[in-house]
């Protein structure tokens, strides 16, 4: 059986079963990634796969692959950081007298 991946943008296969887990135990595919063989509706996370094909016995194959789910952008948070000036020894000290502000 030919399974095909999809994980960090990139996809993959296909893979033999036993290819698939000694990519999982290399860490390039997470239970999250994105897996699909003929004989799948839609693409299923790896983690699923199993109780997925457990539901689907018997059922019609589909053997035309799907498109990939559409894949949430990550938005990127920018903080802008002003320069802070810190105060001179000078300045501390007359800070602590009461002298300057």
């Amino acid at each position: 059986m030919n399974i095909y991946t999809y994980s960090d943008g990139h996809r993959g296969g296909p893979f033999t079963r036993n290819e698939l887990r000694k990519e999982l135990l290399r860490g390039k595919l997470t239970p999250s990634s994105l897996v699909w063989h003929s004989g799948l509706p839609e693409w299923v996370r790896l983690r699923d796969l199993a109780t997925v094909e457990k539901q689907l016995e018997g059922s019609e194959a589909t053997y035309m692959m799907p498109p990939l789910p559409a894949v949430r952008e990550k938005r990127v948070r920018v903080v802008r950081l002003e320069r802070l000036e810190k105060p001179s020894l000078g300045n501390r000290i007359l800070r602590l007298l009461g002298v300057a502000r």
